[in-house]
């Protein structure tokens, strides 16, 4: 059976837990042994427990943050599935008055976890990003 639609759920998952800062939800969305990568911004994180702390910090440093993701291109085999999604980033600084926007690729690995999608690993390929002031 497929699980396509599952798994674009599950990559939605993600982008509002990342919006909403539920870093809580981590454990439901990242295998405990993943890898979370950031290709262009020298950033890798291993493990559960690093990506969380790694990814709330990046964020908590913003005062505002909002991620959009594209429906993915999702190849299944049974109990694991590559995935590719556009990605669009906007983030505010106010202690520096400063901003960037970004757009890029997420190219994930994913497996089943006890009947449940978690990333296995997750890659951001930067394809532009711009930073300025806020307002500029």
């Amino acid at each position: 059976m497929s699980q396509l639609p599952a798994i674009q759920v599950h990559i939605s998952r993600y982008t509002d837990a990342v919006n909403s800062r539920n870093w809580a939800a981590f454990p439901k969305i990242f295998a405990v042994d993943a890898s979370w990568e950031a290709i262009g911004l020298d950033i890798r994180f291993e493990g559960l427990k690093s990506i969380t702390q790694g990814l709330s910090k990046i964020v908590g440093d913003m005062s505002r943050f909002v991620q959009m993701n594209t429906p993915a291109v999702i190849e299944q085999n049974g109990d694991r599935a590559s995935a590719r999604s556009t990605i669009y980033e906007l983030g505010e600084y106010d202690a520096d008055n400063s901003m960037f926007e970004a757009y890029g690729t997420y190219e994930d690995e994913l497996v089943m976890v006890n009947g449940e999608w978690r990333f296995q690993s997750r890659c951001f390929v930067r394809i532009i990003r711009r930073t300025g002031p806020i307002g500029g």
